[in-house]
């Protein structure tokens, strides 16, 4: 059952337990402190954060999803609820939800954006634009690949379309939605799931489904060793090397130099500005999807940095394959329809 679909049925199911926290109580508050507020996973690492050096002062963007009140099932690949799911989201209080559960549809357009940490405690909290509803017929696969190359429109991080993200480092704060208003809460509804059986019978087709994983059982059983053994690979190396290019960190040879020879590492060059580089480090495995930790570096200083559980949710994978129309296509190495795949 995907992520929309389950989030859509835990909706329909009552009753549910309603947490409301107001964002101003959480101004000011350190990144430990706000998960313990929201009744997040504690103790948020500097891996989970898109981090930046701006001016003296350190920038820490974390997503919205990693603050939503546990038990959450936050999209990740691999990773499934148990028995009770919540979902949060940030958003202005509508008359005649006072003392009830909001829409699944408020909720989940409040679910996706910024928190942003200066210093150490949060100074702004940014709600993402939901994207429009409906996509083309899954069998018109030109169709789907136009939809998914608009998928990454308006995303915030490069100064303009076509350069690499966060080339202008901090100023990219500009960019995010407004912040959050005065009146605006987190808001988190917890629900039983639903039975996993109700969603798992294949009915009339299980023939076709049998015959399909007897083609693909052998192909799975011959490539998965060496699937494991390059994972384990990118995770011991590609997380020591992601490791040297710590925030701050001044390099003693160019990115390029730094990287020749490794397996699962691209540098890319911002073509209007060629003292900045980006560093794509493949890290292993993140669920079942491929971990990518993320490096901006000015002539040889590491001046923001993005780990593998930050990349995905904040979209910066994405804005690594934008063209000059801000649509996503295969214009820079590991780029496609689909975005940067390591």
């Amino acid at each position: 059952m995907s992520l929309a679909a389950l989030l859509a049925a835990v909706a329909l199911q009552t009753p549910g337990v309603v947490t409301s926290t107001p964002v101003v109580e959480l101004l000011g508050l350190t990144p430990p402190e706000v998960a313990a507020r929201l009744g997040a996973a504690p103790d948020p690492t500097a891996d989970e954060a898109l981090r930046i050096m701006d001016g003296g002062h350190l920038v820490e963007i974390h997503p919205i999803q990693r603050f939503w009140r546990e038990p959450a099932m936050h999209g990740d690949l691999g990773v499934r609820p148990g028995e009770t799911i919540c979902l949060s989201g940030v958003l202005p209080p509508a008359p005649g939800e006072a003392d009830g559960a909001p829409t699944f549809s408020r909720l989940a357009a409040g679910s996706r954006g910024q928190f942003v940490f200066v210093d150490g405690v949060l100074r702004s909290v940014h709600v993402t634009a939901r994207r429009p509803e409906g996509g083309p017929s899954p069998r018109d696969l030109r169709a789907a690949r136009e939809h998914s190359r608009r998928r990454a429109l308006n995303l915030p991080w490069a100064a303009a379309p076509g350069r690499l993200p966060l080339g202008d480092g901090g100023a990219a704060i500009m960019r995010l939605e407004p912040a959050a208003g005065p009146d605006a809460v987190m808001t988190s509804v917890c629900r039983p799931t639903p039975d996993a059986a109700e969603g798992s019978s294949v009915g009339d087709d299980w023939p076709l489904a049998l015959a399909g994983a007897m083609v693909l059982l052998p192909v799975y059983a011959a490539t998965q060793p060496f699937t494991a053994a390059e994972n384990r690979r990118a995770e011991r190396e590609g997380g020591a090397l992601a490791a040297q290019l710590a925030l701050g960190a001044e390099l003693t040879q160019s990115p390029e130099e730094m990287v020749h020879g490794r397996r699962g590492v691209r540098v890319f060059r911002d073509r209007a500005d060629p003292a900045f580089a980006v560093v794509a480090v493949k890290t292993g495995v993140r669920g079942s999807s491929a971990g990518l930790a993320l490096a901006g570096v000015r002539d040889r200083r590491v001046v923001w940095t993005a780990g593998p559980a930050a990349t995905g949710r904040l979209a910066l994978s994405d804005a690594l394959c934008l063209n000059d129309e801000g649509l996503l296509d295969d214009g820079r190495p590991g780029c496609s329809a689909y975005g940067y795949r390591p």
